[in-house]
């Protein structure tokens, strides 16, 4: 077996749920060595989260490792492996300690609302950007606390991310419709190509066309809840899935009670599966804006003195 690469130590670290990589570690000098440097980062970082939240380093330590072992259903994007990235959580974390926000909720009237309110906007916008949240288990994942990605959709179907922590940006995934993409980290100054194929951004382009073209706009809502201190009516809608007809895609969508548009989206990165059921990936959209500038915003040619990723790795 060849060496492994530092993401399956990383993987192997978190989760102890590798055995050739483990059986070759135990083996191979070499990379035992840079397992051993990878605890000794894991440790690190571990000891700066518990200085920043006190009394929940083991809560903390169980939900990265249940991420981690999580699979997710579709190829990991580089949205994904910059979240996952240790580099990321530490300096993000750093940031993140010297920052308190404090919420002051309140309660508004729900006139009532219909689901095809919340549609409209899909249907007839030409872009919109919104916060983007990974779920797991129908609630934000531990990195959501110390980074913030930004979505920008346009029409016909162009995606961006970018992930930002303490107000900076670290790296941006640019997914042109009908164009190659390009991945470019900012923290090494690399930049690799995107195909979008089969990735979690595939996946997420997939979604946001079914809200576009669902016909069920008659549908009542399953109930009320409390988004940015508004009661918002919730609709729970199941999308016909061209690809599997026994797994349709399962959507949870909050509808604002004055301006009738969605202040909030949920969904499961895999057909069939419920976005609040445990162990299921998923994503949450939300703090929308519609019909935003994106001038620019698609454009794949990367900063000066970016070096490609690929080359690096040689």
């Amino acid at each position: 077996m060849k060496c492994p690469t530092d993401d399956a130590l990383v993987e192997l670290a978190l989760t102890g749920d590798a055995s050739a990589v483990q059986q070759h570690v135990a083996g191979c000098p070499a990379c035992a060595t840079r397992l051993s440097d990878i605890n000794g980062v894991m440790h690190g970082m571990e000891a700066a989260h518990a200085a920043a939240d006190r009394g929940h380093a083991v809560g903390r330590a169980r939900l990265l490792a249940a991420l981690a072992m999580e699979p997710v259903p579709t190829r990991n994007t580089f949205l994904w492996r910059v979240l996952m990235d240790r580099r990321t959580w530490i300096t993000s974390g750093a940031i993140s300690a010297a920052v308190i926000v404090v919420a002051v909720l309140g309660w508004g009237g729900a006139p009532a609302v219909a689901l095809a309110d919340g549609l409209k906007p899909f249907k007839e916008a030409k872009s919109f950007s919104c916060d983007y949240v990974l779920l797991h288990d129908g609630k934000p994942a531990a990195v959501a606390k110390t980074m913030t990605v930004k979505l920008t959709w346009a029409a016909p179907g162009s995606l961006r991310n970018e992930i930002f922590a303490g107000g900076k940006s670290q790296a941006v995934a640019i997914l042109p419709h009908g164009k190659e993409g390009v991945a470019i980290d900012h923290r090494d100054k690399t930049c690799d190509s995107l195909d979008g194929k089969g990735s979690q951004d595939a996946t997420l382009l997939k979604l946001v066309h079914g809200l576009a073209t669902y016909s069920g706009g008659d549908k009542k809502a399953a109930g009320t809840d409390e988004i940015d201190g508004v009661k918002a009516s919730r609709f729970e809608l199941e999308i016909p899935n061209a690809e599997a007809k026994d797994a349709p895609w399962q959507y949870r969508i909050w509808v604002h009670p004055e301006t009738k548009r969605p202040v909030r989206l949920e969904f499961a990165l895999q057909a069939g599966k419920d976005p609040t059921a445990k162990g299921v990936a998923g994503v949450r959209l939300e703090k929308f804006e519609w019909d935003v500038k994106t001038d620019g915003l698609f454009d794949t040619k990367p900063p000066a003195g970016y070096k490609s990723a690929v080359e690096e790795k040689k």
